[in-house]
């Protein structure tokens, strides 16, 4: 499914006020304590594009009723092996009528780690570090580490996540990031923002080059 719930017979009408309930209305959603509310639903996940968000609960998966966090488990479980689209039935903030919403489940052979990555995806999106952001891990390096790998200084890239801008731009860990748009970052700071396009100097293997940084899209 790609989200992570709780069973609304272990939360708070509090809790559900955090992810967009009144609270009027979350008392009484309580006081019924059947179903599982979404508490995280990242980005690109069957959930995310099924239109589900944070804060709707699930009370059905096709005919079964949800009554506890194993229940839900286990009819997505039993729904899974089918390969069919599950039918879920829906309550949210954002309408109190209970809707269908069909999804289509991943067929990844580690939903978990594919869970793990589109949370990690989220993070850097909202990340306030923009290379974070487009995908790119940083540390700033000592003269004594730039002088080693023939850079001036900089910040050097010691991960590059996968899928990321950075991923598509062939940046690369080991990469030493020397300026930005001709600013240098020989102090070793990193930027406050990005352009949508930006030029990144960097030093590879001891070579300098020029590597154009897209934004987060997909162009």
């Amino acid at each position: 499914l790609g989200a992570r719930g709780a069973a609304l017979a272990g939360v708070s009408p509090e809790q559900l006020v955090g992810v967009g309930w009144k609270l009027s209305e979350a008392y009484k959603l309580t006081g019924q304590g059947t179903g599982v509310v979404l508490t995280s639903v990242p980005p690109q996940t069957p959930a995310w594009f099924a239109n589900l968000r944070a804060g709707d609960v699930v009370t059905r998966v096709n005919a079964g009723v949800v009554r506890s966090a194993e229940d839900f488990s286990s009819l997505l479980r039993e729904a899974g092996g089918t390969k069919a689209p599950v039918r879920f039935t829906v309550v949210g903030p954002r309408s109190l009528k209970p809707r269908i919403v069909t999804v289509k489940l991943s067929e990844s052979l580690n939903p978990v780690l594919e869970m793990e990555a589109a949370e990690e995806r989220a993070a850097r999106l909202t990340s306030a570090d923009p290379l974070v952001a487009r995908g790119l891990e940083t540390l700033a390096i000592t003269p004594k580490l730039a002088a080693h790998l023939k850079s001036s200084g900089g910040l050097l890239v010691v991960f590059v996540h996968p899928e990321s801008a950075a991923a598509r731009a062939g940046l690369l860990a080991g990469d030493v990031i020397e300026a930005i748009d001709g600013q240098s970052l020989t102090e070793g700071n990193p930027p406050a923002s990005l352009p949508a396009k930006a030029v990144l100097n960097i030093v590879r293997n001891g070579q300098k080059m020029e590597v154009d940084l897209p934004a987060n899209g997909k162009e």
